[in-house]
Order: structure tokens, then C-alpha cells, then sequence
């Protein structure tokens, strides 16, 4: 987490095994937040419901992106972007990955997200998986 006295200013997180996070989930988050929050009528398009709604999807695994087991997810408010410290955050989590032994790691972002994936191939990713909403990166941590 980047951060001072005031105020939060980006993080990022992530798992190690894509797979077993959606174990964990399913066991630890999803089945009581789903009996919390039912599905709501089909007509409801509001923000809650939005949200109820991903609670009953759940999340999944890419099954196209075992190669790269780990994801993340980093995000910098722009104040502090393009300073290096995205950069800084990025090698302490991968770091820790090449600590536990992982092969890879992925990430996801929208192809209207220009400056995101520049940032991401300097960074060593590479684009693995495409659709019209989402770009998938990789970054093979060992062979």
C-alpha cells in the first residue's frame, strides 16, 4: 500500500493460485454472502444489485490463464502516477512471488486503458488473452 498521514494513494494485491482463491471464495466469502444478500428481481439495474448479482456469479479462475496461476490488481490515484512508484509496488509483490516459488502471474484490463498497458509491457507483461472488453497480461516469474 502507497500511503502518507492523509491519505491512501495505491496498492496492489493479489493472490499466488488464482485456482485456490476461487476455493476460498466459494467456502469463505460467497455461500454467507449470498444467504445475506438474495438475488434481486431481474428488473433492478441499480448499483446494489449490480453488486448482488456478482456476489451470486462468484469469481472463476481463466482456466486459459493457468499458465499464470497468480493475479493482481494495482491501482495508483493519479497524483502519484507515473513517479515510479507503481513500479516500486509491482516489484515488491513480484518479488514475493519469486520468494513462494510461482511460475507466473496475470492481470486484467480494458483495452480503453492505453496508458495501463503501456505501463504493463515496461513492466515485462505480456498480453496472453484478449476479448472486446478485457486484455489479459502475463509475466512467466520462472521456466
Amino acid at each position: 500500500m502507497l500511503a502518507d498521514r492523509d491519505a491512501v494513494w495505491g496498492y496492489v494485491l493479489g493472490t499466488r493460485d488464482s485456482a485456490r482463491f476461487e476455493q476460498l471464495c466459494e467456502r469463505e466469502w460467497f455461500a454467507q454472502l449470498r444467504q445475506r444478500y438474495p438475488m434481486p428481481a431481474a428488473d433492478d439495474q441499480s448499483r446494489d444489485a449490480r453488486m448482488q448479482r456478482l456476489i451470486h456469479t462468484g469469481y472463476r479462475a481463466d482456466a486459459d490463464l493457468a499458465a499464470w496461476p497468480a493475479h493482481l490488481h494495482i491501482d495508483l490515484l493519479p497524483p502519484v502516477q507515473g513517479k515510479g512508484w507503481g513500479r516500486h509496488l509491482l516489484r515488491i509483490f513480484l518479488d514475493r512471488l519469486l520468494e513462494l516459488d510461482v511460475s507466473g502471474v496475470h492481470l486484467l484490463t480494458g483495452p480503453s486503458n492505453p496508458r495501463a498497458m503501456a505501463f504493463y509491457r515496461r513492466a515485462g507483461f505480456v498480453p496472453v488473452k484478449s476479448t472486446a472488453n478485457v486484455i489479459a497480461y502475463g509475466m512467466r516469474l520462472r521456466p
